[in-house]
């Protein structure tokens, strides 16, 4: 079938699930990006710099390094989604001591 697959009542409700009488669910994908703070020294950043550097990209002042995590979550709105996103990455995705994060959020659009 390659990039193109057939739609059934199982792949729709892949994304879309009524959980509840009433309740339509939508998938959202959150993108969570967590990086040390800027008081905490980035010694794998560091390195990279360097290494950058010693390869001719003399432009490079700075780098962190950090964790791009993608997690799909099922919401019944774009603010639910997110506080769960939310909640995730201050309880176990990131280190609220020494690392912040960000959090993006996308709906993800039913496969027509």
């Amino acid at each position: 079938m390659g990039r193109w697959r057939k739609l059934t009542r199982k792949s729709i409700e892949e994304f879309v699930r009524p959980r509840e009488a009433g309740v339509l669910r939508v998938t959202y994908k959150g993108t969570v990006i967590v990086t040390l703070k800027e008081s905490i020294f980035d010694p794998q950043g560091e390195a990279v710099k360097n290494s950058l550097v010693a390869m001719g990209f003399s432009s490079v002042t700075k780098v962190r390094m950090g964790k791009h995590i993608v997690v799909y979550v099922e919401a019944q709105n774009e603010i639910e989604a997110r506080e769960k996103l939310t909640d995730m990455a201050r309880r176990l995705l990131a280190n609220p001591v020494t690392e912040t994060y960000e959090i993006s959020l996308v709906e993800v659009p039913i496969s027509r």
